[in-house]
């Protein structure tokens, strides 16, 4: 990786464990709300 200090301080930066899981967390977060999008689109779908 090239080192740019200009932008961050990669001495700074948690653990690359620890923002996979925050991310993978936070992308489950987003999946589970759109499913929940997609089963009231289809409720409604199937009212008509």
């Amino acid at each position: 990786m090239i080192r740019d200090d200009s932008l961050v301080d990669f001495d700074e930066l948690p653990a690359p464990i620890a923002l996979g899981e925050d991310a993978a967390y936070e992308l489950q977060e987003a999946v589970d709300l759109l499913q929940g999008v997609v089963n009231k689109l289809r409720a409604l779908e199937g009212r008509k």
